[in-house]
């Protein structure tokens, strides 16, 4: 919505992206190593048994979601990198 006001050189633009980051991170990639230590405490075995106590196709998928989930937030990095030296390169030209 800011990019498309044309407020992308903003202090709101960099916070969103702060944010979006964040809580991309948190959601998505944090939460999946919180879920397989949650179930490593309920079968009382260790993280990385847990792991291969799943069912297979829990494996899959849940490998398959983490590995989009992982691209996608080192791409919001890139991206949110990438403007954030944008911004600062045309701060200190003028």
């Amino acid at each position: 919505m800011l990019l498309q006001l044309g407020k992308k050189d903003t202090l709101a633009y960099i916070i969103n992206g702060i944010m979006l980051a964040i809580s991309f991170g948190l959601a998505r990639v944090v939460l999946w190593f919180a879920m397989i230590k949650a179930y490593a405490i309920y079968r009382d075995v260790t993280f990385y048994d847990a792991l291969f106590l799943l069912p297979k196709v829990c494996i899959c998928f849940s490998t398959i979601f983490f590995s989009m989930n992982l691209f996608w937030f080192c791409r919001i990095l890139f991206i949110f990198q990438r403007s954030i030296r944008k911004i600062i390169t045309k701060k200190m030209k003028s």
